[in-house]
């Protein structure tokens, strides 16, 4: 990421729901932290064709790439119900954008969601597994804390759904979704079609399930950074 910080001006439109709103938007659209406005795609030959954004939240990243990256297809996954409101709204001037209210999920089966009561970026899925951070197994939660799950993508049915061959960059804020979505991305060869990935990393303390995303990572990325919870990797091994 050797490209020098480009600075937009903050797009208009946006309208936020109180302070945790703004300060998920000023995070990632004013601070960039998930360093899109350094990348340089490495396939340098043609233009970006996708980048997908999964945990979209109210669409602050996805307004960036749009302003970064007018040309290219910007996919934007929101599983909540509560915020897919402002994502699409959020996005109607962008019209390379698209707001999909779906969950991208991995190959376990998806029980449902919990809500975060007071964060609207605090959603999450819950699966059936014992293994995946985010399992039944694993998370004690309460049943009545789970909802019935929306509705649900696998990432391997992303790139067939919308003809993708290769997803330029992958960004993921999916709080603790990023393990089910990137295992299933190796289990099903998938990661050599992905060029960069960013993503916030959760659950650190969780020593196997972070490893084992490490291992993925370094298996299958010549470039790659692990520096607190954001994690990015390019350069797939091919």
């Amino acid at each position: 990421m050797s490209k020098k910080k480009q600075k937009l001006n903050t797009p208009k439109h946006l309208k936020f729901r109180g302070h945790k709103d703004k300060d998920i938007f000023n995070d990632v659209f004013e601070n960039d932290c998930y360093g899109l406005t350094q990348w340089s795609p490495p396939q340098t030959y043609r233009l970006p064709k996708f980048i997908v954004d999964i945990g979209a939240n109210i669409g602050s990243f996805g307004c960036l790439a749009a302003e970064l990256y007018p040309n290219t297809t910007i996919l934007s996954f929101e599983m909540a119900d509560s915020n897919i409101k402002e994502l699409t709204e959020h996005l109607i001037p962008y019209k390379n954008t698209k707001a999909i209210h779906k969950a991208v999920i991995g190959d376990s089966q998806l029980l449902g969601y919990r809500y975060h009561p007071s964060n609207p970026g605090g959603h999450k899925c819950m699966f059936e597994s014992n293994e995946t951070y985010l399992g039944s197994g694993r998370v004690p939660w309460p049943d009545s804390d789970i909802t019935e799950p929306g509705k649900a993508i696998t990432l391997k049915e992303v790139f067939a759904e919308y003809n993708i061959d290769t997803i330029d960059f992958l960004k993921l804020d999916c709080e603790g979704a990023e393990y089910e979505i990137l295992f299933h991305a190796a289990n099903h060869n998938l990661l050599k079609k992905i060029d960069t990935i960013a993503m916030e990393v959760h659950g650190l303390d969780n020593e196997k399930q972070v490893n084992k995303l490490k291992s993925i990572i370094q298996e299958n990325y010549t470039t790659y950074t692990m520096r607190g919870q954001i994690w990015h990797a390019s350069m797939p091994r091919k």
